[in-house]
């Protein structure tokens, strides 16, 4: 039924669908001003503060996690690929980019059964195969566009989300959305601050 498409889990995929792409319009036109780095500090860091403040969970210990290797992996991995993708964007179209991808289901299917030791249906097999013989002709065919560098960020970007996307399955097990969340911005944070002290100080000697 409607209500059943339009309430619970779907609703939550289709409006994380179209935050993700008012992002990515906002990361484009950004592009020329901010580098991956500028964007990457306000982004995790708002994050941060929103965790902190609106969505803080009850209890003396609300953010700690369970699993604290995991959870830095898929930090260091959906922060990467969220750097990934931002670069990609600025030198490449979104239909090169996010054709590229949105291939990270197949890879989160692959790296599954090796991360996680889950098994894979035979019957997904051929699917996840076809997706992968997608990305390799789109790579063929639109070589130009963007460059090799720009489809090459976005393949970077895709397998990065299948490894972030596989880790949080195992993490749900004992955590909380708020604490996956955290320890992938604070994590993001880490990652781009560094780009943004070093990129900072290099625009302030040339202005100089």
């Amino acid at each position: 039924s409607l209500r059943a498409v339009f309430s619970g889990g779907p609703l939550v995929l289709l409006a994380s669908a179209v935050v993700f792409g008012v992002v990515d319009v906002l990361v484009k036109l950004l592009g020329p001003v901010f580098t991956p780095w500028d964007i990457g500090v306000f982004r995790f860091g708002l994050g941060i503060l929103a965790l902190l403040t609106v969505l803080r969970p009850p209890g003396p210990t609300p953010f700690r996690g369970h699993g604290r290797g995991l959870l830095i992996l898929r930090g260091v991995a959906g922060s990467l690929s969220f750097v990934a993708i931002v670069t990609a964007i600025g030198i490449a179209p979104f239909s090169t980019v996010f054709v590229i991808f949105y291939a990270f289901p197949a890879f989160s299917a692959l790296l599954a059964p090796v991360l996680f030791r889950e098994r894979i249906a035979l019957a997904e097999i051929p699917w996840i195969l076809l997706a992968l013989a997608g990305v390799a002709v789109f790579f063929d065919l639109r070589l130009g566009e963007g460059g090799l560098l720009g489809q090459a960020l976005s393949l970077a970007g895709a397998v990065s989300a299948g490894i972030a996307t596989s880790s949080v399955r195992k993490l749900r097990e004992r955590n909380g959305a708020v604490v996956i969340y955290l320890y992938f911005c604070v994590t993001g944070a880490l990652i781009s601050i560094p780009g943004f002290i070093v990129l900072g100080a290099i625009l302030v000697s040339e202005l100089h």
